[in-house]
């Protein structure tokens, strides 16, 4: 005969059996899925940062830099004169930021040579900042006293220490097996001041300085 309403009730010694071994494989497979999703987390985030810096790749080239203001001032009547820069240093990273070692800056006006330097400084995600510079400059005696403004050639020689992942701090990937970035900025018609009169009747135009990818290596 069938079984009657109460032995589906009461299930037999074999279907409590078969019960127990799907809730031990539940609880197995519950567990192999969080043993396996920790692991993935331990060795996933370093993975992700590196793919992260795969992707972005990071170099001290990309860095956005722009002369925003130039004059040219006389000292003395030794055909002395100051250049003062106004310029920008932009991170265009949103995951990182930036840890510069120094900035080294040579002007060249016609074989006429100046040095200045930019301290080390950071720089967080998508940050401009800005610098004003001095150079101590000898005008060629070629230059007419009536020059109203000049061109003068500005090379940029940046080092960067290390870019610093935003999301996860304890990841940074180092700007030091990187040699400096070279940028040149050509400023064209920076005004000239003589006997401390203002000799041009135009503005300097701010000038972006570019880097070319041979000018560096990582």
């Amino acid at each position: 005969m069938g079984r009657t309403v109460g032995d589906r009730k009461n299930p037999t010694m074999d279907e409590r059996d078969s019960d127990r071994q799907t809730n031990g494989w539940l609880r197995c497979c519950g567990i192999a899925i969080l043993v396996i999703f920790a692991i993935s987390c331990i060795i996933g985030l370093p993975l992700w940062s590196q793919l992260v810096n795969c992707v972005i790749n990071p170099r001290p080239g990309d860095i956005k830099i722009a002369v925003t203001g130039a004059s040219l001032t006389d000292v003395d009547e030794f055909n002395n004169y100051n250049l003062d820069l106004n310029i920008t240093l932009r991170n265009p990273y949103k995951p990182f930021r930036v840890y510069y070692d120094k900035a080294l800056l040579v002007a060249d006006y016609r074989n006429k040579a100046a040095m200045a330097s930019i301290a080390g400084f950071h720089q967080p995600p998508k940050h401009t900042t800005f610098r004003t510079l001095s150079f101590k400059l000898q005008r060629d005696n070629n230059i007419a006293d009536d020059a109203a403004a000049a061109d003068i050639l500005v090379r940029l020689d940046l080092t960067v220490n290390k870019f610093k992942s935003v999301t996860w701090s304890r990841f940074s990937y180092s700007g030091r097996n990187c040699s400096p970035a070279r940028f040149t900025c050509h400023l064209k018609d920076v005004p000239y001041s003589q006997n401390g009169s203002q000799s041009a009747t135009t503005a300097f135009n701010p000038t972006k300085c570019y880097s070319y990818t041979d000018s560096y290596h990582c």
